[in-house]
């Protein structure tokens, strides 16, 4: 039996949300250029913001209420491009519930209860759910990946690092609940969990100006992340300091490490991150002189 026949021409949506959380980082855009894609409509619930994203999008229609673009707009696929969390559990089951698509800004959802909410509506509709968490996918993972499993590191020596948050004081909750997922997700098929230490978990989920995480003194500091990837890395860390990091070297230090018995993989984040290689077991290049 043959499924159901998709559209030649997919019809994609937007909704941004100017002021709280804008259009993330260029979700509006990314269906721009692309042949089989045509952009009906953006919803905005800012006059401004709603007609210079029309304008930058080339949307014939617009919309204060995304609920009804969905309603009217029938769209197969919808950019729920909001920054900050608390829209996103009741604009992607919105979304669900019109049998479209998603593809969503990150950080996914405030708690695990809106997450599993979301999951389940996108399930009982059989619709997508993508998070844009670009590293994923690039072709440059694949090597890393294809550098673990055909020895270059002989074997991992227990230890992962997601690495070092951007170090902005601005950012001290989405160090945590938007940056470290970026790092620890990256390796699909690894299977990691980022968990958050219990006393940063409730504050930080703050992203520019939302939320309690532009308070002085809260944030995620610091988590861990359990990994289960193609042998055995049973812990990995993720680590940020706002008040080290943003007056030395802020975001230089955002990155992954993977320490084998032989050398270090370092990586970037991006579609293509910049991937690097040390071929040597002390992991001190200043000692062996290794490029």
């Amino acid at each position: 039996m043959k499924g159901p026949r998709m559209p030649k021409t997919y019809r994609v949506a937007v909704i941004g949300r100017t002021g709280r959380g804008n259009y993330g980082h260029g979700l509006d855009v990314v269906w721009k250029g692309l042949d089989n894609i045509e952009i009906v409509a953006v919803a905005d619930s800012d006059d401004k913001g709603r007609a210079a994203a029309a304008k930058r999008l080339g949307a014939k229609n617009v919309y204060a209420d995304y609920r009804t673009m969905l309603e009217k707009e029938k769209p197969n696929i919808v950019s729920v491009a909001v920054r900050h969390l608390d829209p996103h559990r009741d604009m992607v089951i919105a979304c669900a519930n019109a049998g479209a698509s998603i593809f969503l800004e990150k950080p996914m959802a405030r708690t695990l209860a809106e997450a599993d909410e979301m999951i389940k509506a996108c399930e009982m509709h059989h619709v997508k759910l993508a998070i844009a968490h670009q590293t994923r996918y690039s072709p440059r993972l694949h090597r890393v990946r294809e550098l673990i499993t055909s020895g270059r590191l002989r074997r991992p020596a227990g230890t992962a690092r997601p690495g070092e948050g951007r170090q902005s004081r601005r950012r001290r909750g989405h160090d945590g609940a938007g940056n470290a997922p970026l790092r620890s997700d990256a390796p699909a098929g690894w299977r990691s969990i980022l968990v958050l230490r219990p006393r940063a978990a409730s504050r930080q989920t703050g992203d520019e100006g939302a939320g309690p995480s532009r308070r002085r003194g809260h944030g995620a500091d610091c988590g861990v992340i359990r990994s289960t990837p193609f042998t055995a890395l049973p812990k990995a860390w993720w680590e940020r300091s706002a008040r080290i990091g943003a007056r030395h070297g802020a975001g230089q230090r955002f990155g992954l490490s993977v320490y084998g018995t032989r050398g270090i993989v370092q990586m970037g984040t991006g579609s293509l991150p910049p991937v690097w290689f040390l071929d040597d077991p002390s992991w001190t290049p200043a000692k062996s002189k290794a490029a």
